[in-house]
């Protein structure tokens, strides 16, 4: 049975299976009437503005306080949205701490970012530097663990999806100066992976007592101030994007559907140098198919 993947994504461009679910209604049973509704077969309509799901108001009515405190629509078109309060400020403290730590998956806390193995001046484009928190990692305190699976619970909500589907939280330092050219977090070639392309990003703000920094999607003309506790999610690919809920992970099946994904070039952003002090920050990536293996799930 083949379905759309995203909930998020059918709440923004409107299928007809949802027609007639107020927006007030969506925290509560958005996911619900979905599933429903779709594996029932609906026919998706083709004016979106039959909708009651192609505002911003009801893309916030989405996202909180389902997801966070309050959030902020940045684009309507590709979904752009700035959460407000997804972790507190000893959640930040601990995972900055976590990731500072000779503990973390690499064993030597921060070490300089890579970008995908076809850039070869690697200063010229980021600078910045990487810690991965993997919840396979039993040196990590408890206390990280179950903050790590809160945020994978979440994000992997937002795009209906389980957490294997998830990639571990790469903690990124940017002291005075470093910086992150625009680039997409997605490319054609991600999609010959088992794993596939990244659907989406969740980019978490663990501080902001430092100048400079923002995230600049140059495209849609959306800078971003980092606000401390605060996610701001969006998706790396052109929508609808759907995957066969039968086809075997690894299969020529599932392969084929993968290569359909689209990088959306809107998404190509920036992380802006910082001029005064260090921020620091967490990519969380999501893929539509598996990419933890079954062995390593937590």
């Amino acid at each position: 049975m083949r379905r759309p993947l995203l909930p998020l994504y059918l709440l923004v461009v409107s299928l007809g299976c949802c027609q007639g679910l107020n927006p007030s209604q969506a925290t509560s049973s958005f996911d619900r009437v979905l599933w429903q509704k779709s594996s029932a077969a609906a026919t998706p309509t083709t004016n979106p503005k039959s909708s009651p799901y192609d505002s911003a108001a009801a893309l916030e009515a989405f996202f909180a306080p389902r997801f966070c405190s309050s959030c902020e629509v940045l684009s309507l078109d590709p979904p752009v949205v700035l959460m407000r309060g997804f972790l507190s400020p000893t959640h930040c403290a601990e995972l900055v701490a976590a990731a500072e730590d000779e503990a973390c998956e690499y064993g030597a806390g921060f070490v300089g970012s890579t970008v995908r193995s076809d850039q070869e001046d690697l200063q010229s484009v980021r600078t910045s530097s990487t810690s991965w928190l993997n919840p396979a990692n039993g040196e990590l305190p408890d206390g990280v663990h179950a903050i790590l699976k809160d945020i994978d619970d979440r994000v992997g909500a937002i795009c209906g999806v389980p957490r294997h589907h998830l990639e571990s939280l790469q903690c990124v330092r940017y002291r005075e100066g470093e910086r992150y050219n625009y680039h997409l977090d997605t490319i054609e070639e991600y999609n010959d992976f088992p794993c596939g392309g990244r659907l989406a990003s969740c980019l978490l703000f663990f501080n902001e007592d430092f100048d400079g920094g923002q995230t600049h999607f140059l495209e849609l003309g959306v800078r971003v101030t980092p606000e401390a506790g605060a996610a701001l999610f969006w998706f790396n690919c052109h929508l609808p994007f759907e995957m066969d809920e039968l086809a075997a992970n690894g299969s020529d099946a599932q392969a084929a559907l993968l290569k359909k994904m689209r990088p959306d070039a809107r998404s190509a952003h920036a992380g802006l140098p910082v001029t005064r002090g260090t921020k620091y920050a967490a990519n969380k990536w999501v893929h539509s198919v598996r990419f933890v293996p079954k062995d390593n799930e937590q």
